[in-house]
């Protein structure tokens, strides 16, 4: 039977010549990852954008075209989005900024 300390790796300080290689690397690894959530977080905002100024203006002028506006108006906004949007994913999302957008829906209906 062995024992932990036989296979122990015991670390001794001392001045490592590569320290200032490994920093460098390091930095560049940090500067990567930031790069990496910019671009993450451009992405985002470009695709709220694109919601915001296409796709919604474009939805709601469908359903103030085609849909009648009485006490149903919403419920049936609403099934013109399920109609239009794919089920996972965006679906919740276009439908909420939808709402928030349509003057009949945030005035309370007619």
């Amino acid at each position: 039977m062995s024992s932990v300390n036989e296979h122990a790796a015991f670390w001794i300080k001392d001045e490592n010549p590569h320290r200032g290689l490994e920093q460098d690397i390091i930095s560049g690894m940090i500067t990567h990852l930031e790069i990496e959530v910019y671009e993450e977080k451009k992405w985002h905002w470009d695709r709220l954008h694109h919601l915001r100024t296409n796709i919604v203006p474009y939805i709601l002028d469908m359903a103030h075209r085609d849909l009648e506006h009485n006490e149903r108006y919403e419920e049936e906004l609403r099934r013109l989005v399920k109609e239009l949007v794919p089920p996972y994913g965006l679906r919740r999302m276009v439908l909420t900024r939808i709402l928030a957008a349509d003057p009949c829906c945030v005035m309370g209906g007619l």
